[in-house]
């Protein structure tokens, strides 16, 4: 329970609202005295707000830290970093307009993945197909499905060129 209050803590968790029990558990777990962890001239600096400049270097170091690990760039991710919601970040305009370059850029790779992956499926489908009926095997389309390992209705669903092409063998 210490360690995640301290984790919670220091890592500004903001589905969590910590309390001054939470605060005073805090500092005592730590081994500090209240005034040792917010001492005046801290507190002074957080009633000043950050310049957009000073934000904007803030969300490209949060960038950066969230490509080195590997993790999808979005507003939610980079506020979590910086203690603060996307949605406060995106109130300033400089800052919005990176994070919906980097969305932009998201939902272009997730499209492009999308593109891709109906390409091999297409690949896998004809395929099995041309595989059934060299067997002389009757086609039964849940059953190319479940040799490819997709339900008939997501693939038919997802993907509009497999739709095509099982509409074509429906026809044949």
């Amino acid at each position: 329970r210490g360690a995640s209050l301290v984790r919670d803590i220091d890592y500004l968790n903001r589905f969590r609202q910590a309390s001054l029990d939470d605060y005073m558990r805090y500092a005592h777990i730590l081994g500090y005295s209240l005034r040792e962890i917010f001492d005046e001239e801290s507190l002074q600096e957080l009633l000043v707000p950050v310049s957009e400049d000073q934000l904007l270097d803030q969300v490209q170091v949060a960038i950066h830290q969230l490509k080195a690990r590997g993790k999808p760039i979005l507003p939610g991710s980079i506020g979590d970093l910086l203690g603060m919601s996307g949605r406060r970040l995106k109130q300033y305009p400089r800052v919005k307009k990176l994070l919906t370059r980097y969305e932009t850029q998201r939902k272009e790779e997730i499209c492009l993945l999308g593109s891709q992956r109906e390409d091999e499926l297409v690949k896998q489908v004809e395929q099995t197909l041309k595989q059934l009926e060299a067997r002389g095997e009757p086609i039964v389309l849940q059953h190319v499905c479940d040799l490819v390992g997709l339900t008939y209705s997501r693939m038919v669903y997802k993907y509009p060129r497999i739709k095509a092409l099982f509409h074509e063998y429906q026809k044949n």
